[in-house]
C-alpha cells in the first residue's frame, strides 16, 4: 500500500460521460463560449437528498450502516458544496438552503469524483476506513449508473 495515496472510486464509463457533458454544458463546450453555457435548473429533480433517500430504500441489510453513511455523505456534501463542487460560473446562484436539498445527481458525482482525495487528506480516517468507505460510495456510484435520468439545463 503506498500511504498518502488516494484509493480510487471507479466510475462506470456512462457517469464519467455524463460528468464530462456537465462540464461542457456549464463552461460553454470546447471554446468556453460563455454565451453557450447553461446552468443547472434548480433546485435539481430529484436532489441529492432524495437520491440518497432513493438508494437507502433499495438496502435489505445492514440499513443502519448504510443510513449512518448516507447521512454523513449529505454533511459532506453540504460542507464540500461551496468550496469544491460549483464551477467558478455556479458559485454567484449559489441559494441560501442546504445544498443537498437543492442540488441534484451532476454535483453528487463531483463529489463522488474527490470523496477518495478529500478522504484520504483529513488526516482523521484510516487507510483501512477510507476503503470502507470508497466500497460503500462505489455502491452508491454503481446504483446511480443504472439510471438514466439527467438534469435540466437552462
Amino acid at each position: 500500500a503506498h500511504s498518502g495515496l488516494a484509493v480510487p472510486l471507479p466510475l462506470p464509463y456512462s457517469l464519467k460521460k455524463e460528468l464530462v457533458d456537465d462540464w461542457m454544458n456549464i463552461n460553454g463546450g470546447e471554446n468556453h463560449s460563455p454565451q453557450n453555457a447553461k446552468s443547472l435548473k434548480l433546485p435539481s429533480s430529484p436532489t441529492v437528498e432524495s437520491i440518497l433517500q432513493s438508494f437507502l430504500s433499495t438496502r435489505t441489510s445492514d440499513l443502519p450502516e448504510w443510513s449512518s453513511f448516507t447521512t454523513g455523505l449529505t454533511l459532506y456534501f453540504n460542507k464540500s458544496l461551496p468550496l469544491l463542487l460549483l464551477y467558478p460560473s455556479e458559485r454567484s446562484s449559489h441559494p441560501s438552503t442546504l445544498p443537498s436539498k437543492t442540488y441534484g445527481r451532476s454535483h453528487l458525482l463531483r463529489l463522488f469524483l474527490k470523496l477518495p482525495y478529500l478522504l484520504r487528506s483529513t488526516g482523521t480516517v484510516s487507510e483501512g476506513e477510507v476503503k470502507v468507505l470508497v466500497t460503500r460510495a462505489g455502491e452508491i456510484v454503481r446504483w446511480m449508473s443504472r439510471d438514466e435520468s439527467k438534469e435540466e439545463y437552462v
